[in-house]
């Protein structure tokens, strides 16, 4: 995992970031929290309900295992709005525009920005 996250040092950046500010990742106890890290779905079969059926899975998953939240990085309007419909909460968004990593805005010129959802309940 660590191999493939090095081919993606700003984005994971960006979502360390992300979540420092709006969850208070910290506070966070080992085992708390599942991270839904990347979903994708073809796009011949997008609109087809199988990102909402990969998350209920993974939600009852991890309930299952004795999480009490799931965290996801959406980076997308498309993204969002999946989950949402799963019944996360919008927790925070940072525009792309914005985001300055080590003095350069990576980022800049891309369209919308990265938003951070969560889902609680109670075990």
């Amino acid at each position: 995992m660590v191999r493939f996250l090095s081919h993606f040092h700003e984005t994971v950046l960006l979502i360390d970031e992300l979540e420092h500010r709006f969850l208070k990742i910290e506070k966070i106890s080992a085992g708390e929290a599942l991270h839904i890290f990347q979903i994708g779905v073809d796009k011949r079969y997008r609109r087809s309900k199988i990102a909402c059926s990969l998350i209920h899975v993974v939600l009852e998953h991890g309930k299952n295992l004795g999480f009490s939240k799931v965290i996801a990085d959406c980076t997308s309007s498309a993204s969002l709005q999946v989950f949402s419909s799963c019944g996360f909460e919008l927790a925070g968004c940072i525009e792309y525009d914005t985001c300055c990593i080590n003095g350069e805005y990576f980022f800049a010129g891309l369209d919308g920005g990265i938003s951070l959802v969560v889902k609680n309940w109670s075990l």
